[in-house]
């Protein structure tokens, strides 16, 4: 049973040889703390990685962690630094999130402190609307079809790869609802979360 039967068969519920199974990737601050404990010394992979020599010595699955497709909004937004110190940044990522990273140490995590999302209001919504378009061609790569080929070829799984963030554009929004608060639009907040729930869910579904 190569490794994508065995990720379909578990996932129907079905009998595999054993259980499909995927480390996912160390970061180099939990690698460094494991050598402290035994684990031999492996190449470098940098801060957000893991060498390929760990998943060999542990024996675990392949697993693709996504599709050469854009998943997440499209056009997305500019990124920009808007303040930078020794503490840290406040930035906007191109999910058009601001946020505080705090960068510093090498520990291979980056902690973020969310400021602020860009769907506030009807005018702010229809634009992203706009971005949750799950067929917008720019999302492929101009070789998919043969891509594709290579793909339905393969041994490995391609689990699902949401990029959970993009959904949490109205969170500010949902929060100030449920909780009382002054929103920007307060007769029509509910709707518009009511309708960016809806929406994100059918993007997701499409893809």
């Amino acid at each position: 049973m190569h490794q994508r039967e065995r990720f379909i068969t578990s996932l129907n519920f079905g009998n595999t040889d054993r259980v499909f199974y995927r480390i996912g990737k160390p970061r180099k601050a939990t690698l460094e703390a494991w050598y402290a404990q035994g684990l031999p010394k492996l190449p470098d992979a940098g801060n957000y990685g893991s060498p390929p020599e760990f998943h060999a010595l542990v024996g675990d699955d392949t697993l693709s962690w996504s599709l050469p497709i854009g998943c997440a909004i499209y056009p997305t937004f500019e990124e920009i630094i808007i303040e930078e110190n020794e503490h840290g940044r406040v930035w906007r990522d191109g999910l058009g999130i601001t946020m505080f990273s705090d960068i510093r140490g090498e520990t291979g995590f980056l902690t973020r402190s969310y400021i602020s999302h860009p769907v506030t209001d009807w005018e702010t919504w229809a634009d992203m609307r706009a971005r949750l378009n799950p067929h917008s061609p720019e999302r492929f790569p101009v070789d998919w079809a043969e891509q594709v080929k290579t793909l339905n070829a393969r041994d490995h799984a391609i689990p699902p790869d949401l990029p959970i963030r993009s959904y949490f554009y109205l969170v500010e929004l949902i929060h100030a609802i449920a909780e009382g608060r002054p929103v920007p639009d307060p007769e029509k907040g509910p709707e518009i979360a009511e309708e960016y729930l809806a929406r994100a869910a059918q993007y997701a579904v499409n893809r």
